[in-house]
């Protein structure tokens, strides 16, 4: 995602969401609907504040006003599946 812009996220409470700044700091990062919120904050590039966050809800949402972000949604039953397959 390019700021200044906003983006849905869809899906299960208990999902993991991760915010990865792309080409440099990310600022006035905002969010709602995860487990630590952010409140027009900055990431900076090449520290993992934004990783491994939680849906709260079934509906969130990031708000971007400079920079790039990379978001990544994981699925929590597909995390479990794979942690279930390694191991047996």
């Amino acid at each position: 995602m390019r700021g200044p812009g906003s983006s849905a996220i869809e899906g299960q409470v208990g999902d993991l969401v991760s915010l990865l700044p792309l080409t440099g700091d990310a600022s006035g990062v905002r969010t709602t609907g995860l487990y630590y919120p952010l409140y027009a904050e900055t990431l900076y590039f090449g520290k993992p504040r934004g990783v491994s966050n939680v849906l709260i809800e079934e509906h969130a949402g990031v708000f971007l006003e400079e920079g790039m972000l990379l978001i990544v949604h994981t699925d929590a039953q597909e995390l479990s599946e794979i942690e279930h397959n390694r191991n047996l």
